[in-house]
């Protein structure tokens, strides 16, 4: 079977690739190309989404078995992570569910994503993550068996994600939750056998089928409720100008290496795009900044991981390979709906 088949239609028109080359700021380099997927957002039978490795927290998957699980009109690397621990180093959220959660000091506080009606947006601030259950606050002790920071009593949340076994100690109960609602209640559950729009709860109360269950997303006091994003930076391009915050990243080591870069963007068009550069570029100084303002084409861009995590799928072709296994991917997936 050809990598990336799925018999979902897409219309062919929503996702196009486009190659860009500009001059760079004298000095460093003289030129950088661009290959930039665009994905028309506002076509429905295209969906954008993150997906994490299939083996679990603190796991890494090959490129190409992302490319034939998730099947992918589109698809290009996530966000870094720690290549000892395995850890991502920003949060991810599908469909308006947290499946990380970076609490032990955020290294980045940008986030780019689509909302619950798939219109891309970019942020930059605390992100907040309010769980509400039958009217009443709770607070999410860890998300996928990461702890967050500073809770020691409230529920913990579960996705597909998590492979173990769950079971509740003490006095408390297992709920899958779908739809706003609780579904079932059980005693032991193995969170991979959940669909990608169901998650489990498990609190120390006594819950039961039909109860309400909201989880609400914010970030700087607005609501993303809904939404699917990625965490990552730094901030290379800020309301269609190059970005450069010396001060605001200079303890990021990563910015100091040479190496081709992975993107996201948000067009003045309003559209979204992976955009990837094979050109081996630092992420200060600037260079990649201005050349992406060069482009005339973005409103914001941040920067995914890259270098030997680079990874950029086309229509089932690959324009940049990954020399490494990673932890997730932003893809551009069929979506079934015209």
């Amino acid at each position: 079977e050809e990598e990336g088949k799925n018999p979902a239609k897409a219309n062919p028109n929503a996702v196009t690739l486009i190659k860009k080359t500009v001059k760079a700021r004298d000095g460093e380099i003289n030129k950088i190309t661009f290959y930039i997927v665009k994905i028309i957002t506002k076509d429905k039978t295209v969906k954008i989404l993150p997906f994490l490795s299939d083996g679990g927290p603190k796991t890494r998957e090959s490129y190409s078995s992302f490319i034939k699980r998730v099947k992918p009109v589109a698809a290009i690397n996530g966000g870094t992570f720690d290549l000892e621990a395995n850890i991502l180093t920003g949060d991810v959220v599908k469909n308006g569910v947290p499946q990380f959660v970076r609490t032990d000091g955020y290294e980045y506080t940008e986030t780019m994503g689509v909302d619950k009606n798939g219109t891309p947006f970019f942020a930059d601030g605390k992100i907040d993550y309010a769980l509400n259950i039958n009217g009443s606050n709770v607070p999410i002790v860890s998300v996928n068996g990461f702890r967050i920071y500073g809770h020691h009593s409230g529920a913990a949340i579960y996705t597909n994600w998590y492979k173990n076994k769950i079971t509740p100690e003490n006095r408390e109960q297992i709920a899958l939750v779908k739809d706003g609602a609780v579904k079932k209640i059980t005693d032991s559950l193995y969170p991979q056998t959940l669909s990608d729009d169901e998650w489990a709860l498990v609190f120390n109360s006594e819950l039961k089928e039909g109860d309400e269950v909201s989880l609400k997303i914010l970030i700087n006091g607005k609501d993303y409720s809904g939404s699917s994003f990625v965490r990552c930076g730094p901030l290379l391009v800020k309301n269609g100008k190059a970005y450069i915050d010396y001060k605001k990243y200079e303890n990021l080591n990563r910015t100091m290496k040479r190496g081709a870069r992975s993107l996201l963007g948000i067009g003045k068009d309003g559209n979204f795009y992976f955009i990837y550069t094979p050109t081996p570029v630092r992420l200060n100084y600037g260079t990649l900044s201005l050349a992406l303002e060069r482009c005339g084409m973005f409103e914001y861009v941040i920067s995914l991981d890259g270098g030997g995590s680079a990874l950029l799928y086309y229509k089932g072709k690959y324009i940049a390979k990954p020399g490494r296994k990673i932890i997730d991917i932003v893809a551009a997936v069929p979506s079934g709906k015209p």
